[in-house]
C-alpha cells in the first residue's frame, strides 16, 4: 500500500508554476509581497488600472495556504450572520453579507474573462448540526440571513450525506474550485505588459519611505511607491497584528471516490470536532472527496499523526473509501473579532499595507482584500474598506472569536537525541541552549535552534508535517530550519549534536 502524498490535492495536480526568480533590481509602482488570494487579486486589478506591479513569492505563486485550502467560495461562513447582527449591528452584518457577494462576483468574473479551466461548479453550501438541541441556533441563522438579502434554507435533512443531520442553513448558488490555476492565470495577467511576478523571492526586509524599498534574500531590490504585504501574517509589522490574530492549523485529506458517493453540496458540520466536506472533479469519472478536520492550536498538539489517523478513520467509516490520496495541513489566522485586517499596516504607514486576519474563510476574504487594496492605492471608494479597516480596535465576538480549539498536550520524549527514531523530533537542552533534533529517514540525526526568528518563542516538532512549529505567532519550519510559513523571515541555524 503507498503511502498518501503529502501534499494538497490542488498542487500535486498543478504544474510547477512559470514565473522565474527575481534576479535584478525594480522600480515599480507597487510591490506586492505574497502570491496568495489577496496579493495576486491586488495585483492583477491594478495591473488592469495600469499600474505597474512586482510580486514577490518566497515559494509557489498559489500554492501556500491558498493552495492547501479547501477552495470553497462560499458566503455561509458557518453560524455567523445572527451573532454579527446581535454584536456588531445591522449595517456592519450587512456590510459583510454585502462583501463576500461582491468577492464570489469577482472570482466568477475572472473565470469568465480570462476562460480559466479550473475546475469552478456552483453548488449549495450547507452548515449543520448532528445534535437536535441545537436546532433553534440555525433557525436563527436562517432568518438572519434571509434579512441580509441570502437565499437562505433551514433545512433537516441532506439527502447527499450518508448520516442525517439535526438542523442546517443552506445557501444555493455558491461555489467552489481549484484555487491553483486560478491563481496562477491571474498572476500571468499581472505579470503581463510591464509587470513583474518572481517566485522562489524571500523578502528579508521591508523600508517604508519615499520611494519604500524592499530586500531580497539574493540581495535584489524593489523599490515602490506603495508596498503591500500580503503573506498571510504581516513578516513586517508596525501594526502589531501578531496580537490581533492568532495561528489555527487543520488537518485536511482527500480521497477519490465514486461520482454516486460524493456529495454534492459543500459541508460544514459544527459540531466538535468539527469536519468540512466537498467534493471535486477527478479522474476517470471519479470525485475527489476532500475533509477538513478539526481546528488545532499550532505548535501545541504534539502528536499531529494521530490527528491524521483519526480524520482518515472518520472518512474511511463514513464514506467507506479506500486509503487516503492525498493529507496535508494548512494554517490560517483567526482575526479577535471575526473579521480581516485590510488597509494600512500600521497607525503611522502611508506606504505601507496589509491584509490578514481571515479567519479559516480567505478564498473570499482574500479577494475582498485585493478588492479594497487596489481601490486605496487607486483613489476609488470602496464599500467595505471602513469594516475591515486594519487601524480599528477589535470588537468582543460572543463566547470568543470561534469555537474553541483542541486542547494544548504533552507528548513523550525520548530522553535523549540518540534515542530518536527516523522521522521523530524533539527539543533537547545542549550545552544550556534548547536544539530542535530531529532524526532523518536515512538515520542521520539533524539539528537546528530551537528558538523561532520571529519574536523568539520556542519551536515544537509536528511529526504529521514533519516541521517545526511556532506556538506564539504560527511561523512554520522544514525539518532543517528553512521558513515555509511566516511571520519568520529567516530560517532556523543549524546546530551541532554532542
Amino acid at each position: 500500500m503507498s503511502s498518501p502524498v503529502a501534499d494538497s490535492c490542488w498542487n500535486a495536480a498543478s504544474q510547477p508554476a512559470p514565473f522565474p526568480p527575481l534576479d535584478r533590481d525594480l522600480e515599480v509602482d507597487v510591490c506586492i509581497v505574497g502570491g496568495g488570494m489577496a496579493g495576486i487579486t491586488a495585483a492583477a486589478l491594478l495591473r488592469r488600472r495600469g499600474r505597474s506591479v512586482a510580486v514577490l513569492e518566497a515559494r509557489q505563486i498559489g500554492a501556500q495556504v491558498t493552495g492547501r485550502s479547501n477552495a470553497k467560495i462560499t458566503a455561509l461562513h458557518g453560524l455567523i450572520y445572527d451573532q454579527m447582527i446581535c454584536a456588531y449591528g445591522r449595517d456592519d452584518a450587512q456590510a459583510y453579507a454585502d462583501a463576500q457577494r461582491a468577492a464570489m462576483d469577482r472570482i466568477a468574473a475572472f473565470v469568465r474573462e480570462r476562460e480559466i479551466a479550473c475546475g469552478y461548479e456552483t453548488v449549495p453550501a450547507v452548515t449543520f448540526t448532528r445534535d437536535p438541541a441545537r436546532a433553534a441556533e440555525f433557525e436563527a441563522e436562517a432568518e438572519a440571513a434571509r434579512s441580509l438579502g441570502f437565499s437562505a434554507a433551514h433545512v433537516d435533512a441532506a439527502g447527499d450525506l450518508p448520516y442525517d443531520i439535526a438542523a442546517g442553513v443552506r445557501f444555493n448558488d455558491q461555489a467552489q474550485f481549484n484555487p491553483v490555476p486560478y491563481l496562477r492565470s491571474l498572476a500571468e495577467e499581472a505579470g503581463s505588459n510591464g509587470g513583474h511576478v518572481h517566485q522562489e523571492t524571500r523578502v528579508t526586509g521591508i523600508d517604508e519611505g519615499d520611494p519604500c524599498v524592499v530586500r531580497t534574500a539574493a540581495g535584489h531590490t524593489v523599490r515602490a511607491a506603495d508596498v503591500i504585504i500580503a503573506t498571510n501574517l504581516p513578516i513586517v509589522d508596525p501594526g502589531h497584528f501578531h496580537h490581533k490574530a492568532s495561528p489555527r492549523g487543520h488537518a485536511v485529506v482527500a480521497v477519490p471516490v465514486p461520482a454516486d458517493k460524493a456529495p454534492e453540496a459543500m459541508y460544514l458540520c459544527v459540531d466538535a470536532p468539527t469536519h468540512s466536506l466537498r467534493s471535486a472533479s477527478w479522474e476517470d469519472g471519479q470525485r475527489l472527496l476532500i475533509c477538513v478536520g478539526e481546528s488545532l492550536p499550532v505548535g501545541k498538539v504534539r502528536d499531529t499523526k494521530a490527528v491524521f489517523q483519526g480524520l482518515e478513520a472518520f472518512v474511511r467509516d463514513t464514506f467507506g473509501t479506500r486509503p487516503i490520496q492525498y493529507r496535508w495541513m494548512n494554517e490560517d489566522f483567526d482575526a479577535q473579532d471575526r473579521i480581516p485586517f485590510v488597509g494600512p499596516a500600521g497607525p503611522d504607514s502611508g506606504h505601507l499595507w496589509t491584509a490578514t486576519g481571515f479567519s479559516s474563510w480567505g478564498i473570499t476574504h482574500g479577494t475582498v482584500a485585493g478588492m479594497i487594496l487596489a481601490d486605496r492605492l487607486t483613489g476609488a471608494e470602496n464599500p467595505f474598506a471602513a469594516l475591515y479597516d486594519s487601524l480599528r480596535e477589535p470588537r468582543a465576538w460572543p463566547g470568543g472569536a470561534h469555537p474553541p480549539m483542541r486542547e494544548a498536550e504533552d507528548f513523550p520524549k525520548p530522553d535523549t537525541p540518540e534515542d530518536l527514531t527516523s522521522g521523530q523530533g524533539a527539543v533537547f537542552t545542549i550545552n544550556g541552549e534548547d536544539v530542535a533534533v530531529h532524526r532523518d529517514a536515512g538515520g542521520v540525526l539533524r539539528a537546528v535552534s530551537a528558538t523561532c526568528t520571529h519574536k523568539g518563542c520556542p519551536v515544537t516538532w509536528n511529526n504529521g508535517e514533519r516541521t517545526w512549529d511556532c506556538s506564539c505567532h504560527g511561523s512554520i519550519f522544514a525539518a532543517d530550519g528553512t521558513v515555509i510559513h511566516g511571520p519568520a523571515m529567516v530560517g532556523l541555524d543549524p546546530r551541532e549534536v554532542k
